[in-house]
């Protein structure tokens, strides 16, 4: 695929024209490091979730943490429902040496978990626990279930 300037959404350097991410939150991983919390704050289309993306890439390939990432983007769609608010779906599956891909299937789990809460969006975590020589760099994707709710799929 063609690369191309983004305006819609998260930047995937291999798909769109940018400005490297992790440069601009050179702070956050020192922060983490020391326990520390920031705060990022900034006008729409800005880059703040491609930033964070890439500094918890960076801090779950260091070994020394797992960083996931949520938005609290809906929170602003529930006005004052706060219980709304905090409904996330989450579903961890384990990647265990002989067996295939938990992804289809923690797809189509996370996917019930999203119907009954009525929620649009979820995240999906994948732990490798094949061994040294199987493990593939953390990475974060975005996939789609089997019902066309969109998911974050971490792999670590």
């Amino acid at each position: 695929m063609k690369r191309r300037f983004n305006t819609t959404g998260p930047c995937r350097p291999d798909l769109h024209y940018m400005i490297p991410a992790e440069s601009r939150l050179p702070e956050a991983p020192g922060l983490v490091e020391q326990m520390g919390y920031f705060v990022v704050h900034a006008p729409r289309q800005t880059g703040k979730t491609t930033a964070l993306r890439a500094v918890a890439e960076r801090l779950t390939a260091s070994g020394r943490h797992a960083a996931v990432l949520f938005s609290c983007e809906e929170g602003g769609a529930a006005g004052g429902d706060y219980g709304s608010a905090q409904r996330r779906a989450l579903e961890l599956k384990v990647w265990r040496k002989g067996q295939k891909d938990p992804l289809r299937e923690g797809l189509a789990q996370l996917d019930d978990y999203l119907a009954r809460l009525r929620l649009r969006r979820g995240t999906l975590v994948i732990f490798d626990a094949r061994g040294q020589l199987a493990r593939t760099p953390p990475r974060f994707d975005e996939a789609t279930t089997p019902r066309g709710r969109r998911a974050t799929v971490l792999r670590l």
